[in-house]
């Protein structure tokens, strides 16, 4: 019968036998760039198989980008090396433009965004969605010394002011002072 020797090199010249490896098929666990063959024995008789270069990738660089996004809302994620492909793996929950890295929630939940690279290697991150605030209600006029309410139907956050200078607003009531013309 036949008997099997794998072989592995660096530089696919010098060949060194793989310990234990002696059956018709080799699984390796790849640690770096190398070269496999195989010598198949009968009797006196050797004959080897086409080496084959198995490539050790680096794995894309981790995903950068918000994890925590709002309905409707689209985020950019990046990764390295550029020319892979994006995937969501529930798009009810997210979608992820495959060429682009737009992702955008759909509704709330929790799903896994994945980068392929274009060597096959992937990174993956979780992203959690949110339902979108909605649309703050109230005046948005107000004079110097005077007050409007601002209400948003989302309980549980907090109001200020971009220019305290201008306005004040309470951060639990959502009432605005007006302090000057601006």
């Amino acid at each position: 019968g036949f008997t099997y020797q794998w072989q592995s090199s660096n530089d696919n010249s010098t060949w060194t036998n793989i310990a234990g490896a002696t059956n018709n098929f080799y699984s390796a666990s790849v640690a770096a760039t190398k070269w496999y063959r195989t010598r198949v024995s009968c009797g006196s008789s050797n004959a080897f198989s086409d080496s084959k270069q198995v490539i050790l990738n680096a794995p894309p660089t981790p995903i950068v980008g918000s994890t925590n996004l709002c309905t409707a809302t689209p985020v950019t994620y990046t990764s390295t090396p550029a020319g892979g492909t994006w995937s969501s793996a529930n798009t009810v929950i997210a979608t992820a433009g495959a060429g682009t890295g737009i992702i955008t929630g759909m509704s709330p939940g929790i799903t896994n965004i994945t980068y392929t690279a274009p060597t096959g290697c992937t990174r993956t991150t979780s992203v959690v969605v949110n339902v979108a605030p909605q649309p703050i209600t109230g005046s948005n006029n107000v004079c110097p010394g005077t007050t409007t309410a601002l209400a948003d139907v989302t309980t549980g956050g907090v109001w200020s002011s971009a220019n305290s200078a201008l306005a004040t607003v309470g951060s639990a009531s959502g009432i605005v002072t007006g302090v000057t013309v601006g």
